[in-house]
């Protein structure tokens, strides 16, 4: 059922309920007058318009969540293929093929990762590791080389590339992570990895601008509540505060559909994860509750003092009346 659907279902359910109720009042009121029906009337439309209103600025809300989180999670997932082909790319140059007969690193090697940090902003640095883990080249002097997981080898010749757990850089003040590619021979075994310490500034000037349009805030985090981007944290150079684990699991598993939940400050939010492919990242768009529900507040006040208005007016104009036949 769409949401175009069931609103019309439940408007016209309202608006029905709204006429019994109006029959069965104005049959009570005897004599019937003109007055009670003006005071039924509009008790029953503030009601019925405060009903429609109300589920107008939900849709709203909730289309302005599902769409910022799904938005920000494809542009992230458009970042990293195009990241993992700019490697993959990188990685089939014969100076990397010829690179591994030569202990230490070529001249030709250093000067080639040198050009590709320099082509690409968000590489903070370029290394060429053996099947081994062993360094043979990177774009920085005295670098050593990135500590991989366990099994690394493996992993990477199945899933034909590399994404590490993104992690905080104290000294730079940043978040990084480590992308790589494999460099095979033709009969597919593995020679090494070309890997890419890259950052997310792209990344984080998306958030801006989602969070620029929008009265929330959207970031990236891991499935496991670790923040990985963050427009609000990205200005004073400190790491966001972690997202609660069940938090984060309660959003994962609703497949995009806004639910409530605490935020990582702890205060009640409304929010959607989109999850992005193959790998454990979510982009997040929440919004408190307080501020999400602050029209539906007016709304309700709006609603109570017309009704009140109203009350007060018919009362006044049948004294008037009363009066003026006296």
């Amino acid at each position: 059922m769409t949401v175009e659907f069931g609103r019309a279902i439940l408007v016209r359910t309202a608006m029905e309920t709204a006429k019994i109720f109006f029959r069965r009042l104005t049959a009570r009121l005897v004599p019937e007058t003109v007055r009670t029906q003006i005071l039924a009337f509009a008790l029953l439309s503030a009601i019925v318009a405060y009903a429609q209103n109300r589920i107008a600025l939900t849709e709203k809300i909730s289309h302005e969540l599902t769409t910022s989180s799904a938005q920000a999670g494809r542009d992230v997932e458009v970042w990293l293929r195009e990241h993992l082909y700019d490697l993959r790319v990188f990685a089939s140059s014969y100076v990397v093929a010829e690179s591994f007969s030569r202990r230490g690193g070529s001249r030709r090697l250093v000067d080639y990762l040198k050009s590709v940090r320099a082509r690409v902003s968000d590489y903070e640095e370029l290394q060429l590791l053996d099947a081994r883990g062993r360094l043979i080249g990177s774009s920085t002097h005295g670098a050593r080389a990135v500590p991989l997981p366990a099994g690394w080898a493996k992993s990477i010749g199945m899933a034909h590339s590399y994404v590490g757990e993104p992690y905080w850089d104290k000294n730079a003040g940043r978040m990084y992570v480590i992308l790589g590619m494999p460099v095979e021979q033709v009969t597919g075994r593995l020679r090494g990895v070309l890997l890419a310490r890259a950052d997310f500034t792209d990344i984080i000037k998306l958030l801006h601008d989602y969070q620029s349009r929008s009265a929330g805030r959207v970031y990236l985090t891991t499935d496991r509540g670790r923040p990985i981007a963050d427009a609000r944290s990205a200005a004073d150079g400190k790491p966001a505060i972690e997202l609660d684990a069940e938090a984060t699991k309660h959003l994962s598993a609703t497949g995009g559909n806004v639910v409530e939940f605490h935020g990582q400050d702890g205060a009640p939010m409304l929010g959607s994860a989109w999850k992005i492919p193959r790998i454990a990242w979510l982009a997040v768009a929440e919004m408190p509750v307080a501020v999400a529900y602050q029209q539906v507040a007016r709304l309700r006040n709006v609603s109570i003092l017309i009704v009140v208005v109203t009350l007060l007016a018919v009362a006044f104009g049948g004294q008037v009346f009363a009066a003026l036949i006296a």
